[in-house]
């Protein structure tokens, strides 16, 4: 039997994976229902718009690892019993003595009526994004539907390649619950400058069709928009279901601790779905970008091999559409027990989130110059007046 496992073939488990072989740990299982090893989430959103070719996005390959580790790929793991120490695929049981759930998640499907027609597109896999790059070229009337980060991709997709999407966000502003008013304008107006049209205070709650065909959306307010085709970014739902029916400790996610062990003795959490307690902003949370999930992974594959790790990281997530660098920064929503702080001079802006006089996140788009010292405050605990960031801060209304 293997001594370690890891289900899930994103960053966060190869991450996993890569530490174990490092720490000179053989015998090893991962297992993924990707059917590719590891690719480039992060490029995910240029690969529809650009001549990217699925090789471009692949990081990595069975064969680069000891042939003693076994990667099955194209497999779903189908049940876990934390009693036996054993999973549960469609070809077999394996057992296991350490186990990390890197299981991520899923797109929200979207509550409307007539949700499933052909022309809807989520971008979360690769496969969903070579589906889209083959339509986003011949799309006359595309429509986004969800106003935060992931919705901006798929908006930015459609202005490149040669449509002018209608945007159409239930908020009163773009990533609302990220931003202050002032730099949720200044990313509509890179849009509006670029041909999209952005249309607040709109949820869809039906498809239109015709044959089964889409042919335009209508919303709770009853205005109907026509479209071709539908990009849609409404939220993730994480893959607790497994770890659920295990008797695992979940709440949003799978609950762990400042090592990344959840409620079950040996059993980690990493990446998108792992709720953990982060002892920088002393409180839990779900970090589930890029930069978060390698090094929740690599510490999750130190702690198997036998070390006694903490993690510890304040991520960076970057977006660069519409001419725009926006990078989030820690902690960086908008929430009742925060002080927000805030910069704009021209398509520049500077956003610092503080909890109880402590510096917990932020947003820079233009001033990738102010990065490390807000990334150092955040580490530190620093209090506002602490952190040098050479921008005059009035507070967010």
């Amino acid at each position: 039997m293997p001594e370690h496992v890891i289900v899930g073939g994103g960053i966060a488990g190869f991450s996993a994976l890569d530490k174990l072989v490092e720490e000179g740990e053989r015998d090893v299982l991962l297992v993924s229902r990707e059917k590719y090893p590891l690719y480039n989430r992060v490029d995910l959103k240029k690969f529809p718009k650009t001549s990217m070719e699925v090789q471009d996005l692949l990081m990595k390959k069975p064969g680069d690892y000891p042939e003693e580790v076994q990667i099955l790929l194209n497999t779903e793991v189908e049940g876990l019993d934390t009693e036996e120490k054993e999973i549960v695929t469609e070809g077999g049981e394996f057992s296991y003595e350490n186990l990390v759930l890197a299981v991520g998640g899923r797109p929200r499907e979207i509550p409307a009526e007539n949700n499933s027609l052909e022309q809807i597109h989520y971008l979360w896999t690769l496969d969903q994004a070579r589906r889209l790059k083959n339509v986003a070229r011949g799309a006359e009337e595309p429509v986004v539907i969800g106003g935060g980060l992931l919705g901006i991709d798929l908006a930015s997709i459609f202005s490149r390649t040669g449509s002018e999407p209608i945007y159409l966000i239930r908020e009163d502003a773009w990533w609302e619950k990220g931003l202050c008013e002032p730099g949720s304008r200044l990313v509509e107006e890179a849009m509006e400058k670029d041909g999209v049209e952005v249309v607040h205070g709109e949820e869809v709650q039906r498809f239109l069709e015709e044959d089964g065909n889409l042919v335009g959306v209508e919303t709770q307010k009853g205005n109907r928009y026509s479209c071709d085709v539908a990009g849609v970014a409404v939220g993730l739902e994480l893959n607790t279901e497994l770890a659920e029916e295990a008797g695992i400790e979940t709440g949003r996610g799978l609950v762990a601790d400042e090592k990344l062990e959840t409620s079950t003795d040996n059993i980690y959490a990493a990446g998108d779905v792992a709720e953990y307690r982060d002892v920088i902003l002393e409180e839990r949370r779900i970090d589930g970008s890029w930069d978060g999930s390698m090094s929740q992974g690599k510490t999750v594959g130190a702690n198997m091999a036998g070390e006694d790790k903490v993690y510890r990281n304040v991520s960076v997530y970057t977006v660069d559409h519409f001419g725009l660098n926006i990078m989030s920064v820690g902690d960086a929503e908008r929430k009742d027990d925060r002080e927000v702080f805030f910069h704009r001079e021209g398509k520049e802006y500077v956003q610092v989130n503080v909890k109880d006089g402590q510096v917990v996140g932020g947003v820079i788009v233009g001033r990738a110059d102010l990065l490390a010292e807000l990334k150092s405050g955040i580490e530190e605990g620093k209090a506002l007046e602490d952190v040098e960031l050479s921008v005059e801060l009035q507070k967010c209304v």
